[in-house]
């Protein structure tokens, strides 16, 4: 603690209620902005329940610039994918 009675690290930032430093880690507010980024991205942590087709669907959708019969082709493939589909 320093003379004013608030906390602070190693770097003499002032350590909020419930925080920590620890050596070789990030620190919580680091941490925090990954988390907020990665959701501000779209980012699903640890994959959530996606299947490999929902997320080639999602990566065609956010294409741009794709020529018609390109599309045409990756729609044949997602739906011949489907179809072939072993339970």
């Amino acid at each position: 603690m320093d003379m004013s009675g608030k906390r602070r690290d190693r770097r003499n930032r002032i350590l909020r209620n419930g925080e920590s430093q620890h050596r070789d880690d990030l620190s919580l507010r680091e941490k925090e902005k990954l988390i907020l980024k990665d959701i501000d991205d779209e980012i699903v942590p640890r994959g959530g329940e996606m299947t490999v087709e929902q997320l080639v669907r999602k990566y065609l959708l956010q294409k741009t610039g794709v020529r018609h019969n390109t599309e045409a082709n990756y729609n044949f493939v997602l739906n011949n994918y489907q179809e072939r589909r072993i339970w």
